[in-house]
C-alpha cells in the first residue's frame, strides 16, 4: 500500500511540477526524492537481511517509482544500480540485466560501472543457466561451421564483450572470468578463432586463475578441430613451460604432454603424407630424442628410419633402428 501511494503521489507530482514556481518546486522536489529514496532502500536492506522476496519486491517497486520520477537527478544511477540488485535477488535476471546496462552506458568511467557491467553478464548466464553445461567436444580436423547466436546469448555476448571493453583492465577484477564465459560462447556455437582468442588470453593473462586449466583443455580443443596442430603444439609447451598455469607432477602436467607428443607426430605424419620427406625423417628423430618414453616412441622410430631411407639417408635410418 505505501507504495503504491508513493507512485500516486510521484505521477501527481510529475503532472503538476511544470506550473509550480520556485523555490517552492525545488523544495518540494528535494522532498519527496528523499522519502522516495529512503523508502527504496528501507525495503532493500530489510529485505537482504531477511531474505525475503516479498520486501525485496517492495524494493523494486519503490526503486522504479524513484527513476520513473527522478530518473535524471544526481542519485539516479545509484539508485539503478541498486535497482538492478534488488531484481537480481527476485530472479528477474533479463530485467536486471536492463538496468545494469544502463548504468554502465550513463557512466563507463563511474564507480558502480564494474559491478554493474559484471552483474549484466552474470545476470543473462543465470537466465540462459549456462553455468551448468559442460562444454561441446569437436572433432579433430573437422572444423564445425559456426551457428548463429540466438537472442539470449547475443545479449550475454554484447554484455562480456561491453565489460572487456569498457572495463579498465586495473578495475576489471572479474575479467577472468568474462572471458571464459565469452569464450565458452563462442566454443558452444562454432566460433572457433574467436573461442580461442578469449581462451588466450585468458591462459597468458591469468595462468594461476581457477579458469585457466579449463580454458587450455578448451583452447587446444579449438586448434585441434582447425587442424592447427602447430598451434596445439605451441600452446601445450608454453603451457608445460608455465608451473602458475600446471603444477609438476600432476595429472594435468600428463595429459598437455601427451597432447603435445600427438601433436609432434602427427605434424610428422602430415609432412610425409605431402612428399616433405625430409623434414619428416627430422621432426621423427627430434620426437624420439624429446619424449625417449612415449608410448607411440616406436611408431615414431620406425616411420622416422623409413623416411630417411627414402632419402637414401641410410646413416641416419640405422641410427633410429638402433
Amino acid at each position: 500500500r505505501v507504495v503504491s501511494e508513493i507512485a500516486a503521489l510521484g505521477a501527481r507530482w510529475k503532472k503538476m511540477r511544470g506550473s509550480v514556481l520556485e523555490p517552492t518546486r525545488s523544495a518540494v522536489a528535494k522532498r519527496l526524492e528523499s522519502t522516495f529514496h529512503d523508502l527504496a532502500v528501507v525495503y532493500h536492506r530489510e529485505g537482504e537481511k531477511l531474505k525475503n522476496d516479498e520486501i525485496l519486491g517492495f524494493a523494486t517497486a519503490a526503486y522504479a517509482v524513484y527513476l520513473d520520477v527522478f530518473g535524471e537527478g544526481e542519485r539516479a544511477v545509484e539508485m539503478r544500480f541498486f535497482f538492478g540488485e534488488a531484481l537480481f535477488r527476485t530472479g528477474q535476471n533479463e530485467r536486471a540485466a536492463d538496468e545494469y546496462t544502463k548504468v554502465v552506458e550513463a557512466n563507463p568511467a563511474g564507480p558502480r560501472a564494474a559491478a554493474a557491467a559484471y552483474g549484466a553478464v552474470v545476470a543473462l548466464d543465470r537466465a540462459l543457466g549456462r553455468s551448468d553445461r559442460p562444454p561441446r567436444v569437436h572433432a579433430p580436423g573437422k572444423r564445425p561451421s559456426p551457428v548463429p547466436f540466438p537472442r539470449g546469448e547475443t545479449r550475454l555476448r554484447e554484455a562480456c564483450e561491453r565489460y572487456l571493453v569498457l572495463i579498465p583492465k586495473d578495475a576489471a577484477t572479474e575479467r577472468p572470468g568474462v572471458l571464459y564465459r565469452l569464450g565458452r560462447l563462442f566454443y558452444d556455437f562454432h566460433h572457433i578463432d574467436e573461442a580461442a582468442r578469449r581462451y588466450g588470453e585468458l591462459v597468458a593473462s591469468y595462468p594461476s586463475h581457477t579458469l585457466a586449466s579449463s580454458a587450455l583443455g578448451e583452447l587446444l580443443d579449438c586448434m585441434n578441430a582447425k587442424g592447427d596442430l602447430t598451434g596445439v603444439e605451441e600452446w601445450g609447451r608454453k603451457a608445460l613451460a608455465n608451473t602458475k598455469l600446471i603444477r609438476r607432477g600432476s595429472t594435468l602436467e600428463r595429459e598437455v604432454g601427451r597432447i603435445v607428443e600427438q601433436a609432434m607426430l602427427k605434424r610428422a605424419e602430415s609432412l610425409s603424407r605431402e612428399g616433405r620427406t625430409q623434414e619428416a625423417a627430422t621432426m621423427y628423430e627430434a620426437f624420439s630424442k624429446e619424449f625417449p618414453r612415449s608410448e607411440v616412441l616406436d611408431r615414431a622410430l620406425l616411420n622416422g628410419a623409413a623416411a630417411y631411407d627414402a632419402v637414401r639417408n641410410v646413416e641416419a635410418a640405422r641410427r633410429l633402428w638402433a
